[in-house]
């Protein structure tokens, strides 16, 4: 959990958390064997990959549009931002699904809130820088992302909210694809959201 969010990679702070991916990938290849996914594993298990492609996210997502800043040493590190994410955020839908499945979603700790949110988000991400014939996927999975969280939200409130949000950015983003004068990436979205215990979270999406 070393891992700390940055927004921008102009944050003197963020590069040298790129050599956390390392570590992180290491940590979750050392798995063992009992916690290695399974037909059956039991939610903690569950949970403990959910985290692992959270955190992949958490890392990556800052350099979705600015791979051209990685620095050539960290190549190997980041080659992909892009591709890290991408296969991050699947991997989050199929466990949710499995979660879905196995145990039902209402039934699932506060932190899932948060990573199907950021799963949604970044698959909004997605959407937007990809091809036209496969933007389909980026917003099937955001919508699939807020159909879990409505489900969570039996159970937490603040997952009802994100969804509301992770709604709302949906159809913002697709306005603006189709707009002639889409907004610039330079202003980035910024919804607010709430925590379980009422505060307002600010969080700004590219």
């Amino acid at each position: 959990m070393e891992i700390q969010y940055a927004f921008s990679l102009f944050h003197s702070s963020y590069l040298p958390n790129l050599d956390l991916s390392v570590s992180l990938k290491q940590w979750y290849q050392d798995l063992p064997n009992k916690l290695i996914l399974h037909r059956g594993s039991p939610p903690g298990v569950l949970l403990l990959h959910m985290a692992y492609w959270w955190m992949t996210i958490i890392i990556y997502r800052p350099l979705f549009r600015e791979t051209s800043k990685i620095p050539p040493h960290s190549t190997e590190v980041a080659p992909s931002a892009t591709d890290a994410c991408k296969l991050a955020t699947q991997s989050i839908i199929t466990l949710l699904r499995r979660w879905k499945e196995c145990y039902g979603l209402r039934f699932s700790p506060v932190t899932i809130v948060q990573i199907a949110f950021n799963a949604g988000v970044t698959g909004l991400l997605l959407a937007s820088e990809a091809e036209s014939s496969t933007q389909n996927n980026g917003f099937n999975d955001a919508l699939e992302c807020v159909n879990f969280l409505k489900e969570i939200g039996i159970s937490w409130a603040s997952a009802n909210y994100n969804a509301e949000v992770l709604e709302r950015l949906i159809e913002k983003r697709k306005k603006d694809m189709v707009s002639p004068f889409p907004c610039s990436d330079a202003n980035p979205v910024v919804a607010e959201r709430k925590s379980d215990v009422g505060e307002p979270v600010n969080s700004t999406v590219w």
